[in-house]
């Protein structure tokens, strides 16, 4: 009988391991190359919806500065006297205040007061950004009455403001260079109800273009209806092409992200787009390198790659985990942009206040027109302002510190913290807040600031979704209406808006991460999954989203605590 052949099967075995490791390592390096692409775009839409909204707010803040400025100045006693005697003391008093006005921003370019004719009667004007403004002379005030912005702001209701088209500054017929640009506000002056003219202020507008348009990550573009770039980070695209005789070849369509500037009723409409600064291969260079590594290091050591092979899926865990981090960090950080917009709202009138107080304060005492007890009086009310303004500050302090520990509370009195938080907020876009009750006795256990913050969460995603709503539906109420109610061994809180309902492709999911009920550049998907996690997991309660005829109800469910007190803060409904 022939003796057995031995076989060295190593070979063919390490051969097949290798082989088999390497069609392993291709699929699982395929599978995370297309996560990691699908993350990181992910990733770079909730980057530069973040960066469009804060450059949208930054816009419509400057829009609503300088509509302040306007509305300090109709309401200025020096002004109004001026209007009913222009005598030279009352034109006198009525200049400074202008200069001083003008003075306090170093923005203006010009504060002017064109009488209903069109005739200038009073102009402070700054000749370059940083200079000194200059009030000029009466022999040199000039007739405007040709002018479109004359004719467009005269035309106005009272209260109704003008905003210009964005455009560059012109001396002798043509453009200044270098490029200045500029955009001009003007509101309607009336006096014991018949139309006296305009008051206008020109705005240098290169610092805000500059800080509109500043990124690290994305070229972002402003351009106008007729798809016309007028200014850009882009160092490949001209600016204002609108007004040097280029063709508009730029395509908003090309564009990551693109968002409205609304301007308040102004002569044109303004978008703002942004794109990648860089489309490079980073992705394809890096995965090449680990695959050429992994080949090297499986052929001479075929024994290991099994722990290779574990890597790689901790490796994409690691990364994904490393990507939702990021989002909740967002998150907190939209948290944050919204509290600073509410803490804004709080502010903007006080602080509109404390100007014009000192404006009369210097001026007074410039004249030596300052008696003791105004000045006391005076001192007074701007302290007032200001221990105002402390105590917003504290108060949102305290709000946003999270509970350490669970303690009994009065639901209704959280529902109230929670309201004083955004009711500003509701009351600037027109929307109605109604709340009731329904039994007694609201007592939870549980963790009083983070269920303000769910509360907080619920109505800011409510009146957003009524924002939006009310362009669609103009005669539809805008309301949101809040019930606590005690039922048996619980207290629920319904939060019920105006504002369409939640699309039917997203309602089952709206709670999951990552699912948004806004539109796609404006919502990380974040806050309702945070929202239910507070309430379900760390408060043992339940929340339910549902649609209604008007729009959306958002309904916490809380279990009661055992001999709770009622606290009686508003009148019950049925």
């Amino acid at each position: 009988m022939a003796a057995f052949k031995r076989i060295d099967y190593l070979g063919p075995f390490m051969l097949l391991f290798v082989l088999v490791s390497l069609v392993l390592s291709l699929l699982s390096l395929g599978v995370f190359y297309i996560e990691q692409s699908r993350v990181q775009g992910e990733t770079d839409r909730e980057k530069g919806a973040h960066e469009l909204a804060l450059k949208q707010q930054l816009f419509m803040y400057a829009l609503e500065h300088y509509e302040g400025l306007l509305q300090v100045v109709l309401g200025n006693r020096f002004f109004t006297s001026y209007l009913v005697e222009a005598s030279g003391a009352h034109y006198a008093d009525a200049s400074d205040f202008f200069d001083s006005i003008a003075r306090s921003d170093r923005q203006v370019m010009q504060l002017r007061y064109l009488d209903e004719t069109g005739q200038e009667q009073i102009r402070v004007e700054r000749r370059a950004f940083g200079e000194a403004p200059l009030l000029v002379g009466r022999t040199e005030l000039q007739m405007k009455a040709h002018r479109d912005y004359f004719i467009d702001a005269n035309g106005l209701d009272e209260g109704q403001l003008y905003v210009s088209k964005l455009d560059l500054n012109i001396e002798h017929g043509r453009i200044e260079m270098p490029y200045r640009p500029v955009l001009r506000f003007a509101l309607p002056v009336f006096s014991e109800g018949v139309r006296r003219g305009i008051i206008i202020v020109n705005v240098f507008m290169q610092r805000l273009l500059d800080e509109l348009v500043a990124s690290q990550r994305f070229n972002i573009y402003l351009y106008d209806a007729q798809r016309c770039l007028l200014y850009s980070s882009d160092p490949s695209m001209p600016p204002w092409m609108r007004y040097v005789g280029k063709e508009c070849r730029f395509d908003p369509d090309s564009l990551l992200l693109q968002t409205s500037l609304r301007s308040m009723g102004g002569a044109e409409a303004l978008s703002l787009g942004i794109a990648q600064q860089e489309v490079g291969g980073w992705h394809f260079g890096y995965f090449s390198r680990l695959l050429m590594i992994l080949a090297l290091v499986i052929l001479p050591l075929s024994l290991v790659l099994a722990y290779v092979l574990a890597r790689i899926p901790r490796r994409l865990y690691n990364q994904l985990e490393q990507q939702h981090k990021i989002l909740l960090q967002q998150s907190k950080l939209a948290a944050m942009g919204e509290m600073i917009g509410a803490i804004a709202h709080q502010w903007r009138q006080p602080l509109n206040a404390v100007g014009v107080l000192t404006q009369e304060l210097r001026l007074k005492l410039e004249r030596g027109l300052l008696e003791r007890e105004e000045g006391r009086k005076l001192t007074d009310e701007v302290q007032h302002y200001l221990e105002y303004m402390s105590q917003t500050i504290e108060d949102f302090r305290n709000f946003f510190k999270p509970s350490k520990q669970k303690s009994p509370f009065d639901v209704l009195g959280a529902v109230e913290a929670s309201l004083g938080i955004v009711r500003q907020q509701f009351e600037d876009h027109g929307i109605g807040l109604h709340v009731g009750t329904a039994g007694a006795s609201f007592v939870v256990e549980g963790y009083e600031n983070e269920f303000k913050q769910v509360v907080v969460n619920i109505l800011n995603n409510a009146r957003e979704a009524i924002a939006t709503h009310a362009s669609d539906s103009v005669a539809a109420e805008h309301r949101v209406d809040i019930v606590v109610e005690r039922r048996a061994a619980e207290v629920a809180v319904r939060i019920r808006d105006t504002g369409g309902g939640i699309a039917e492709t997203v309602i089952d999911t709206v709670f999951d991460p990552y699912v948004s009920t806004k539109y796609a550049q404006q919502g990380t998907g974040i806050g309702l999954y945070l929202a239910k996690t507070i309430i379900e997991r760390s408060m043992k309660g339940e929340l339910r989203a549902r649609n209604t005829g008007e729009g959306a109800e958002f309904e916490i469910v809380l279990p009661a605590a055992v001999d709770g007190e009622f606290s009686p803060h508003l009148p019950r409904v049925p």
